[in-house]
């Protein structure tokens, strides 16, 4: 906020006919950003941010309230998510799959991680990959499509969590800790 202010960002953006955007969200719990995500803030780092940027925030994502905007406690979606007998299931608008330098593939289903890795192009072949997929043989990919989510959270729901996720963020952390702990118990 002080950079912004210290450079009069506001007013150089309008001067150039434009209007100054500035945003916050948490990061989704996927991918890099689960290593950050002990830095996930809670109810009361919220409760903290300067009034300004929660405006600013709830402009940008099209939202009315706080909680619309930035998610809501662990602890207060526990209960919703007990009732949730489906699976997560989210799938993205257009199906894509991704290969690394090492040409192992990954769909854009969820991250590159073992436990969604379908297999290599040079050691499995297509055939193979799409197999996998098809069947959802990855843990990531059975626990995605096959696990209901009041399972995951009765497994690692965090009930004292005060900590801030969108439905959607919880969610997808659920499948991972499913899938990794799943993953740690099949190679062992």
């Amino acid at each position: 906020m002080r950079l912004v202010e210290s450079m009069n960002l506001e007013k150089r953006v309008r001067d150039i006919g434009g209007e100054f955007e500035i945003f916050i969200h948490t990061p989704g719990p996927d991918g890099e950003a689960w290593n950050i995500e002990h830095l996930r803030p809670d109810v009361d780092v919220i409760s903290q941010i300067p009034n300004y940027l929660v405006e600013k925030t709830k402009a940008h994502s099209g939202t009315s309230s706080v909680e619309e905007t930035f998610g809501y406690a662990e602890n207060n979606l526990i209960e919703q998510l007990l009732n949730d007998s489906q699976p997560y299931a989210w799938q993205p608008e257009h199906l894509a799959f991704m290969v690394t330098s090492d040409l192992d593939v990954f769909s854009n289903i969820a991250e590159l991680t073992p436990w969604w890795r379908l297999g290599n192009l040079k050691t499995d072949g297509i055939g193979e990959i799409m197999r996998r997929f098809e069947n959802d043989e990855t843990e990531g990919m059975y626990a995605h499509f096959h696990i209901p989510i009041s399972t995951l959270v009765d497994t690692y729901g965090q009930r004292d969590s005060r900590k801030i996720y969108k439905i959607s963020d919880l969610k997808s952390r659920l499948v991972r800790q499913w899938a990794q702990s799943s993953s740690l118990k099949s190679s062992v």
